[in-house]
């Protein structure tokens, strides 16, 4: 008969284990992004978005929406005019928020 505290050791060891590649995965697709970057596009991305006069609108539809309203937080952090614009939302008038 299994013991209870052994099912359970098991099942933690698992996850752990789960969370170890987890982790092992996303830093091996980190370190292939800094691998790619193009120090000349980021530094003119950079002075675009500090240069702007107006707002800047992100908008994005499910996980994509996730990403946007993330990035969104993360510039208005940084003082910048960044709204999130709901697609839907666009379509059914929202978009006279950017004129």
């Amino acid at each position: 008969m299994i013991k209870q505290e052994n099912v359970e050791e098991n099942v933690i060891l698992s996850l752990w284990e789960n969370i170890k590649n987890v982790i092992e995965a996303e830093s091996n697709e980190l370190k292939k992004l800094t691998e790619s970057l193009d120090y000349d596009v980021v530094n003119t991305l950079i002075d675009r978005i500090q240069n702007i006069k107006g707002n800047i609108f992100i908008t994005g539809c499910g996980t994509s929406a996730m990403a946007a309203k993330k990035i969104v937080h993360t510039m208005q952090v940084v003082n910048q005019k960044v709204f999130y614009l709901n697609p839907s939302d666009a379509v059914h008038g929202g978009i006279g928020a950017i004129g």
